[in-house]
């Protein structure tokens, strides 16, 4: 009994050292992220990732029944569709764009004017996706945002006309 209870005194006394050895590989990988070459592969990976979206886009706007454009619309997507699966599969979370602006995470590339009180700070658009680790912000998700003000509004109002000049 006396060498069991020794026994489990002695793991329990090493766990703490594991502990801080997982959190110095965690930041360790943290810190990588952080470093320049790192953050420049990265960004020219998402570089490539908006370049096959717009592609993808521009490709569906030209083909209106072309079949040949057609299997490059899905070429196109699932090359997209690798790239994120390998962005998600490291660790990286696409950036969530919709409801209220968070200047944390979003970067109003944009405002525009609204005419509904509740549509303002609100997200009416993403021009680009943003992703994020737990602790990094790999890139802010470019977002057009409503902005309301008592002028938009007097100005979708139904203008009166001025007075007949006599």
């Amino acid at each position: 009994l006396q060498s069991s209870v020794s026994e489990i005194v002695e793991r329990i006394a090493v766990f703490p050292r594991t502990l801080r050895n997982i959190g110095q590989k965690v930041d360790s990988m943290a810190h990588n992220i952080s470093e320049p070459r790192y953050r420049d592969i990265l960004n020219g990976l998402l570089s490539l990732y908006d370049l096959i979206g717009q592609l993808a886009k521009s490709a569906e706007t030209l083909s209106e029944g072309d079949d040949s454009e057609g299997r490059h619309i899905k070429n196109y997507r699932t090359i997209r569709t690798q790239i994120f699966q390998m962005l998600t599969s490291n660790g990286f979370t696409e950036i969530e764009a919709v409801g209220n602006f968070d200047p944390e995470l979003h970067c109003a590339v944009e405002s525009v004017s609204v005419s509904d009180e509740e549509k303002h700070n609100v997200i009416l658009e993403v021009v680009r996706s943003g992703f994020k680790t737990e602790s990094h912000i790999l890139r802010y998700a470019d977002v057009k945002v409503g902005k309301y003000s008592h002028e938009s509004k007097d100005s979708s109002e139904e203008e009166v006309p001025p007075p007949p000049v006599d």
